[in-house]
Parts: structure tokens; C-alpha cells; sequence
């Protein structure tokens, strides 16, 4: 996100570039309940992952 903000765009105004099918998060069985809601309000082709 540093990148976006270096080139002068705001992922909060204009909203995230690129092919967002490629995006992934990874993390924990322990991590928070909102990882995979926010991740699901971004759209439902985006995944999380919690690698074994």
C-alpha cells in the first residue's frame, strides 16, 4: 500500500487496482474473526487462506 501512496493513489478514495482475483491473505487458525469478513465485504472472488 506504501507503493499506492508513493504514486499518489488512496485505496480508501479510489478503491484497490489490478486483478483482485489474484489477491490472497494468509494467516492463522487463530487469527480474527474479521480477516475473513472484511475479506468477503472486499468481494467474493478474494480468498483467505490458512495454511495446515
Amino acid at each position: 500500500m506504501l507503493s499506492f501512496a508513493r504514486q499518489g493513489h488512496s485505496v480508501q478514495q479510489d478503491g484497490l487496482m489490478g486483478d483482485l482475483r489474484k489477491i490472497r491473505v494468509l494467516c492463522s487458525d487463530s487469527a480474527h474473526f474479521s480477516v475473513q469478513k472484511n475479506m468477503a465485504l472486499m468481494g467474493p472472488r478474494l480468498s483467505v487462506r490458512y495454511p495446515g
